[in-house]
């Protein structure tokens, strides 16, 4: 019923799927390692930990996910078929004013949503997205925006304050626009 974990953005992001699905369904478990608390949604493994021992490298190579998130990742022991994908951070600039905010949609529009982040991230798995998505907005861990048809953002989790945003994409059309 309860899942401890740090006040990183890892933990938070733990904090959210369980919030959002608690550990009842098979594709979303957690679990509790002496070096952490860990996700593992669908095939993606999102660890809260400082340490890295054996049990987690173990536990690791054990369950193989897709994709890892943690954020001393150069400790644990992978294999090589694994290869560290870079993000990017941008900062909201302060002055932008001529944002109309009547104009932004909230949680509406998914299919909208879906059409922009097919095209500017390759996602073609709509089913998976869709359900995963509306899940977490009816369960108020995630918010969509759709900005005139044009731009969307999602808040993938608010936590104590802390809210992490991906997804953000433009239609084609209108990139490189300002």
């Amino acid at each position: 019923d309860t899942i401890l974990v740090s006040d990183s953005y890892y933990g938070k992001k733990i904090a959210s799927y369980h919030k959002a699905y608690g550990a009842d369904y098979e594709f979303c478990r957690f679990y509790k390692l002496d070096c952490g608390t860990i996700l593992v949604y669908n095939s993606i493994m999102v660890i809260d930990s400082d340490n890295v021992d054996e049990e987690l490298n173990s536990f690791v190579n054990i369950i193989s996910p897709i994709s890892i998130e943690i954020s001393n990742a150069e400790k644990l022991d992978l294999p090589a078929e694994y290869a560290r994908k870079k993000r990017t951070l941008f900062e909201f600039s302060k002055g932008i004013t001529d944002i109309n905010f009547s104009d932004i949609t909230v949680n509406n529009s998914l299919d909208g949503i879906y059409a922009i982040l097919k095209d500017s991230f390759g996602i073609t798995e709509y089913d998976a997205w869709y359900a995963d998505i509306s899940h977490r907005i009816r369960h108020k861990t995630a918010q969509t925006f759709l900005y005139e048809d044009k731009v969307t953002a999602t808040m993938q989790f608010c936590e104590d304050n802390f809210a992490f945003f991906s997804y953000i994409a433009a239609d084609e059309k209108y990139r490189r626009q300002g």
